[in-house]
């Protein structure tokens, strides 16, 4: 209960920059701030549970341990979408729109 309630308090920071060809997302707040390491293996990369997401726009690459998730980000008129594709079939999109002073996050699966 004490953890839904800090969780509910927290204003997430969402980064994105360019680190020499590759793009970084990151996502901290004061509640988890995930940071580590930023160099991706091929086209891109996740780590800390997808706090950190290095990639290369509109190129796949794997955004879990196992290998199974493909991903691609692409950016476009001040979105940042990220389509994440499951074995399975199972697709999860997660679109963020950079406003000036704000960040709208929806989250679709399908």
């Amino acid at each position: 209960m004490i953890l839904r309630k800090a969780a509910s308090a927290v204003t997430p920071t969402v980064v994105l920059r360019k680190d020499g060809d590759y793009f970084m997302a990151l996502n901290s707040s004061t509640f988890k701030n995930a940071r580590r390491g930023v160099r991706g293996r091929s086209f891109g990369r996740c780590q800390g549970m997808s706090q950190i997401v290095t990639f290369l726009f509109g190129f796949f690459f794997h955004c879990d341990e196992q290998n199974k998730l493909k991903s691609m980000c692409t950016f476009e008129n001040n979105t940042l979408k990220h389509v994440q594709r499951a074995p399975d079939g199972t697709v999860v999109t997660h679109v963020r729109e950079f406003g000036p002073d704000e960040l709208k996050a929806v989250t679709l699966c399908n």
